[in-house]
């Protein structure tokens, strides 16, 4: 049997210390890129288990209100009542034949078909899966209005998410003019 090592140990700087029992701890780490093999600065956040939910998307499908409510449970939040109306999808992304993609998914259907078809043909499949389920579908329009309304809306806040980038030289790119909001 394996003796279980000493737990690692790592030095950070406490970033909050707002919650009641607990702290948020930067960490920052430099680690190789393996195909580039330059250095890359990679930070975490540290929290303890007892601020962390875990939610499977699988189960927000089956019961997205009783989701909803454990999540308010989750951060405390005073009004449990509040239950919000149907959440607006994406049209454009409807599926079609709904009854045999469900059969297709099982998973014992998913291991004969893994079986019978090479796995170099598996992206092919993809592609061919996705032109017979999802249905052809415009978008729906945005008016530049509209467009205009959101990029004013958050404005403030890509300029500062294009400063920390810049600052921290994770983006060598310039974020406002590649969202178009040097117009505005």
């Amino acid at each position: 049997m394996k003796r279980r090592g000493q737990q690692k140990r790592e030095v950070g700087i406490v970033v909050s210390d707002k919650m009641n029992k607990t702290v948020t701890v930067k960490v920052q780490r430099m680690t190789q890129h393996p195909i580039y093999k330059k250095y890359i600065k990679r930070c975490v956040d540290i929290f303890p288990s007892e601020n962390i939910k875990i939610i499977l998307f699988d189960d927000i499908v089956k019961n997205e209100i009783k989701i909803y409510t454990e999540i308010l449970q989750f951060i405390n939040a005073k009004n449990l009542d509040f239950v919000p109306s149907n959440p607006d999808r994406n049209p454009s992304h409807a599926l079609r034949f709904a009854w045999l993609r469900k059969v297709l998914f099982t998973p014992s259907i998913q291991k004969w078909l893994h079986t019978i078809i090479p796995l170099r043909l598996m992206p092919v499949g993809a592609k061919v899966s996705k032109t017979i389920f999802k249905k052809n579908q415009k978008k729906p329009f945005i008016s530049n209005e509209d467009i205009k309304l959101l990029k004013t809306q958050y404005k403030s806040a890509v300029y500062e998410l294009d400063e920390y980038l810049t600052k921290e030289n994770l983006f060598d790119r310039d974020l406002i003019a590649t969202w178009g909001y040097s117009q505005i």
